[in-house]
């Protein structure tokens, strides 16, 4: 009984393997042909964020947890829609300003259940729910990120600053 249970967990685990290597095997094919960049870049480079309302909204309620969650997801989605860049969803290409209107309307049909802005980038932010197919950014050139990525790093700058304000109020 004990050794049925182990050679179950040993099948499990070697299939795990597998399945992450085949992955992992396909993200780097798929980076090398140009399929889509691991780097990331910034939606909206401003010189001066505090100029952003979204940004100051955050700042505003930073102490408040109940509403710093929902702040951050408004502020990401303000990104992107101030941003340069167009948006690829289901193989249809969008600017900013509809990219970031549909992702309030997948939000606010479950926004009960997301908690975190990174549950938003999780669930709602990175890909279809009808295909499953990931969401991308789209630069000047063409060149393809992955919406999660580039919403990621969005999110780690805006948490960077809070922290930043949080340490010079002391």
């Amino acid at each position: 009984m004990v050794s049925d249970k182990f050679s179950r967990y040993k099948i499990f685990k070697t299939g795990a393997i597998l399945l992450m290597l085949t992955f992992l095997g396909f993200a780097a094919a798929a980076a090398e042909a140009g399929g889509f960049q691991s780097k990331s870049l910034r939606l909206n480079k401003m010189a001066d964020p505090e100029s952003n309302s979204q940004y100051r909204k955050v700042l505003a309620v930073m102490d408040n947890k109940t509403l710093l969650e929902p702040a951050k997801i408004l502020y990401l989605v303000t990104q992107l829609k101030l941003s340069p860049y167009q948006f690829e969803r289901n193989e249809s290409i969008y600017d900013g300003g509809k990219a970031a209107s549909h992702l309030l309307m997948k939000y606010s049909a479950v926004r009960d259940r997301i908690e975190t802005a990174e549950q938003f980038i999780d669930y709602i932010a990175s890909r279809s729910s009808k295909s499953g197919r990931p969401y991308h950014v789209l630069d000047a050139n063409g060149k393809r990120y992955l919406s999660h990525d580039v919403l990621i790093n969005e999110l780690a700058e805006l948490e960077a600053s809070i922290e930043k304000k949080r340490q010079r109020r002391g």
